[in-house]
Protein backbone atom coordinates (compact mmCIF):
# COMPACT_ATOMS: atom_id res chain seq x y z
CA UNK A 1 0.00 0.00 0.00
CA UNK A 2 1.50 3.44 -1.11
CA UNK A 3 1.60 6.69 1.28
CA UNK A 4 -0.79 8.22 -0.90
CA UNK A 5 -3.93 5.14 -0.05
CA UNK A 6 -2.30 5.19 3.69
CA UNK A 7 -3.17 9.02 3.95
CA UNK A 8 -6.52 8.81 2.16
CA UNK A 9 -7.55 6.05 4.90
CA UNK A 10 -6.23 7.72 7.79
CA UNK A 11 -8.81 10.24 6.93
CA UNK A 12 -11.48 8.04 6.14
CA UNK A 13 -11.01 6.63 9.89
CA UNK A 14 -10.36 10.51 11.66
CA UNK A 15 -13.91 11.56 9.65
CA UNK A 16 -16.13 8.65 10.61
CA UNK A 17 -14.67 9.10 14.93
CA UNK A 18 -15.59 12.61 14.29
CA UNK A 19 -18.84 11.76 12.95
CA UNK A 20 -19.68 9.04 15.81
CA UNK A 21 -18.12 11.34 18.52
CA UNK A 22 -20.78 14.48 17.17
CA UNK A 23 -23.83 12.42 16.94
CA UNK A 24 -22.85 11.00 20.46
CA UNK A 25 -22.96 14.34 21.42
CA UNK A 26 -26.07 15.58 19.92
CA UNK A 27 -27.58 12.61 21.39
CA UNK A 28 -26.26 13.44 24.86
CA UNK A 29 -27.80 17.23 24.40
CA UNK A 30 -30.86 15.89 23.03
CA UNK A 31 -31.54 13.19 25.67
CA UNK A 32 -34.36 13.43 28.23
CA UNK A 33 -33.57 13.48 32.29
CA UNK A 34 -36.10 12.37 34.87
CA UNK A 35 -35.50 12.96 38.30
CA UNK A 36 -38.34 13.48 41.16
CA UNK A 37 -39.34 16.82 42.94
CA UNK A 38 -41.42 18.11 45.48
CA UNK A 39 -43.72 20.93 44.52
CA UNK A 40 -43.48 24.28 46.39
CA UNK A 41 -45.84 26.21 44.63
CA UNK A 42 -48.30 26.00 41.25
CA UNK A 43 -48.28 29.26 39.00
CA UNK A 44 -51.32 28.71 36.91
CA UNK A 45 -51.13 32.28 35.62
CA UNK A 46 -47.44 31.58 33.54
CA UNK A 47 -48.05 27.86 33.48
CA UNK A 48 -45.17 27.26 36.08
CA UNK A 49 -44.02 24.94 39.15
CA UNK A 50 -42.41 25.70 41.25
CA UNK A 51 -40.28 22.75 42.45
CA UNK A 52 -37.39 21.22 44.81
CA UNK A 53 -35.38 18.40 43.22
CA UNK A 54 -35.15 15.42 45.11
CA UNK A 55 -32.23 13.88 43.13
CA UNK A 56 -29.31 15.79 44.39
CA UNK A 57 -26.79 13.77 42.05
CA UNK A 58 -27.97 15.71 39.20
CA UNK A 59 -26.71 19.27 40.56
CA UNK A 60 -29.91 21.12 39.73
CA UNK A 61 -30.53 24.47 42.14
CA UNK A 62 -32.26 23.99 45.26
CA UNK A 63 -35.54 25.62 43.85
CA UNK A 64 -36.02 26.07 40.51
CA UNK A 65 -39.34 26.16 38.38
CA UNK A 66 -40.69 24.56 35.88
CA UNK A 67 -42.00 25.81 32.49
CA UNK A 68 -45.45 24.12 31.92
CA UNK A 69 -46.41 25.76 28.43
CA UNK A 70 -46.07 23.27 26.54
CA UNK A 71 -45.64 20.02 29.17
CA UNK A 72 -47.78 16.55 29.15
CA UNK A 73 -49.25 16.56 33.16
CA UNK A 74 -50.68 12.89 33.43
CA UNK A 75 -51.86 11.17 36.24
CA UNK A 76 -50.99 7.16 37.32
CA UNK A 77 -53.32 5.51 39.79
CA UNK A 78 -51.27 2.60 41.36
CA UNK A 79 -53.77 0.42 42.31
CA UNK A 80 -55.58 0.30 39.22
CA UNK A 81 -53.52 1.59 36.57
CA UNK A 82 -55.81 3.99 35.17
CA UNK A 83 -54.34 7.35 33.93
CA UNK A 84 -55.69 11.17 34.01
CA UNK A 85 -54.77 14.00 32.02
CA UNK A 86 -54.01 17.02 34.32
CA UNK A 87 -53.60 20.61 35.05
CA UNK A 88 -51.87 23.15 36.98
CA UNK A 89 -54.93 23.43 38.98
CA UNK A 90 -54.51 19.88 40.14
CA UNK A 91 -50.87 20.64 41.77
CA UNK A 92 -50.48 21.07 45.65
CA UNK A 93 -47.96 22.06 48.13
CA UNK A 94 -45.73 18.93 48.74
CA UNK A 95 -47.03 16.76 46.10
CA UNK A 96 -44.05 14.33 44.85
CA UNK A 97 -43.70 14.80 40.84
CA UNK A 98 -41.75 12.64 38.16
CA UNK A 99 -39.90 15.32 35.88
CA UNK A 100 -38.88 14.81 32.37
CA UNK A 101 -36.85 17.20 31.18
CA UNK A 102 -33.35 17.93 28.89
CA UNK A 103 -30.88 18.89 31.61
CA UNK A 104 -28.91 20.87 29.08
CA UNK A 105 -31.72 23.35 28.82
CA UNK A 106 -31.93 24.55 32.17
CA UNK A 107 -31.57 28.05 32.38
CA UNK A 108 -29.16 29.18 35.28
CA UNK A 109 -29.27 32.74 35.41
CA UNK A 110 -33.81 32.39 35.70
CA UNK A 111 -33.56 29.20 37.75
CA UNK A 112 -35.83 27.45 35.10
CA UNK A 113 -36.21 24.50 33.19
CA UNK A 114 -38.70 23.88 30.35
CA UNK A 115 -40.17 20.14 31.23
CA UNK A 116 -41.58 17.86 28.63
CA UNK A 117 -43.95 15.83 31.00
CA UNK A 118 -44.67 15.70 34.66
CA UNK A 119 -46.12 12.75 36.27
CA UNK A 120 -47.73 13.36 39.34
CA UNK A 121 -46.71 10.17 41.77
CA UNK A 122 -48.82 11.59 45.18
CA UNK A 123 -51.64 9.05 44.91
CA UNK A 124 -54.29 11.39 45.77
CA UNK A 125 -56.80 10.39 42.91
CA UNK A 126 -59.28 7.64 43.21
CA UNK A 127 -61.13 5.86 40.20
CA UNK A 128 -64.06 8.21 41.29
CA UNK A 129 -62.26 11.08 41.10
CA UNK A 130 -61.82 11.62 44.65
CA UNK A 131 -59.03 13.82 46.11
CA UNK A 132 -56.96 13.43 49.80
CA UNK A 133 -57.49 16.70 51.71
CA UNK A 134 -55.23 18.31 54.10
CA UNK A 135 -56.06 18.94 57.23
CA UNK A 136 -54.19 21.87 58.97
CA UNK A 137 -53.51 22.33 62.76
CA UNK A 138 -50.79 23.18 65.27
CA UNK A 139 -48.77 20.60 67.20
CA UNK A 140 -50.11 20.69 70.94
CA UNK A 141 -47.09 17.81 72.05
CA UNK A 142 -44.55 15.77 71.22
CA UNK A 143 -44.39 12.35 71.72
CA UNK A 144 -41.30 9.38 70.38
CA UNK A 145 -43.87 8.93 67.20
CA UNK A 146 -47.01 10.74 67.83
CA UNK A 147 -47.85 14.43 67.70
CA UNK A 148 -51.11 15.82 68.85
CA UNK A 149 -52.58 17.92 67.13
CA UNK A 150 -55.59 21.33 67.42
CA UNK A 151 -57.05 21.59 64.02
CA UNK A 152 -57.67 24.79 63.10
CA UNK A 153 -60.28 24.62 60.51
CA UNK A 154 -63.39 27.16 60.38
CA UNK A 155 -65.89 25.17 59.47
CA UNK A 156 -68.55 24.02 61.71
CA UNK A 157 -69.64 21.01 59.92
CA UNK A 158 -66.16 19.56 59.36
CA UNK A 159 -65.22 16.85 61.77
CA UNK A 160 -61.72 18.24 62.49
CA UNK A 161 -63.76 21.46 63.67
CA UNK A 162 -62.01 21.57 67.79
CA UNK A 163 -60.77 18.71 67.85
CA UNK A 164 -57.50 17.86 69.74
CA UNK A 165 -56.12 14.67 67.78
CA UNK A 166 -53.51 12.44 67.76
CA UNK A 167 -51.41 11.05 65.10
CA UNK A 168 -49.14 8.20 64.73
CA UNK A 169 -46.39 9.32 62.75
CA UNK A 170 -44.63 6.07 62.75
CA UNK A 171 -45.42 5.44 58.52
CA UNK A 172 -45.63 9.18 57.59
CA UNK A 173 -43.49 10.83 54.96
CA UNK A 174 -42.48 14.22 56.69
CA UNK A 175 -41.66 16.92 54.40
CA UNK A 176 -41.09 20.71 55.43
CA UNK A 177 -42.43 23.39 53.19
CA UNK A 178 -41.11 26.70 53.69
CA UNK A 179 -41.41 29.45 51.20
CA UNK A 180 -40.32 28.29 48.13
CA UNK A 181 -38.03 25.31 49.45
CA UNK A 182 -38.94 21.92 50.71
CA UNK A 183 -37.07 19.19 52.18
CA UNK A 184 -37.51 16.16 53.85
CA UNK A 185 -37.68 15.93 57.75
CA UNK A 186 -38.48 14.00 60.82
CA UNK A 187 -40.05 13.56 64.06
CA UNK A 188 -37.45 14.75 65.93
CA UNK A 189 -37.15 18.36 64.24
CA UNK A 190 -40.71 18.58 65.17
CA UNK A 191 -41.96 21.55 68.20
CA UNK A 192 -44.99 22.56 69.87
CA UNK A 193 -46.27 25.43 67.92
CA UNK A 194 -45.58 24.22 64.80
CA UNK A 195 -48.06 24.15 61.87
CA UNK A 196 -48.56 21.03 60.25
CA UNK A 197 -50.80 20.06 57.45
CA UNK A 198 -52.09 16.25 57.47
CA UNK A 199 -52.53 14.41 54.28
CA UNK A 200 -56.25 12.69 55.19
CA UNK A 201 -57.50 10.18 52.67
CA UNK A 202 -60.87 10.93 52.40
CA UNK A 203 -61.82 7.53 50.95
CA UNK A 204 -61.08 6.03 54.60
CA UNK A 205 -63.06 5.66 57.76
CA UNK A 206 -61.70 8.81 59.27
CA UNK A 207 -61.09 9.31 62.89
CA UNK A 208 -60.05 12.96 63.35
CA UNK A 209 -58.70 11.78 67.18
CA UNK A 210 -56.98 9.02 65.99
CA UNK A 211 -55.36 9.20 62.41
CA UNK A 212 -52.12 6.92 60.60
CA UNK A 213 -51.52 9.09 57.59
CA UNK A 214 -49.06 8.33 54.82
CA UNK A 215 -47.84 12.26 54.62
CA UNK A 216 -47.54 15.23 56.99
CA UNK A 217 -46.60 18.55 55.94
CA UNK A 218 -44.32 21.23 58.40
CA UNK A 219 -45.35 24.98 57.38
CA UNK A 220 -42.46 26.16 59.66
CA UNK A 221 -38.40 26.04 59.01
CA UNK A 222 -37.13 23.36 61.09
CA UNK A 223 -33.73 23.35 58.68
CA UNK A 224 -32.15 24.75 61.97
CA UNK A 225 -32.78 22.41 64.43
Amino acid sequence: MNFKKILILFIIIISNSLLVLGCSNKSNNNSISTFNSIVNKADIKNNRLYVSPLDKEINLNDSIYLDCSDTDLIYAEFATDNFKILTLKDFSIGDEILVYANLNDINKNTKSLKATEIQLMTQKFNSSNKKNMIVKGNIESVNENKISIKYTTEDETSIFFDVLGNVDCSDAYIVCINGEKSFDTDISKLKIGDSVGIDVDIDKNINPKDLVPNRIIVYNDVSDR
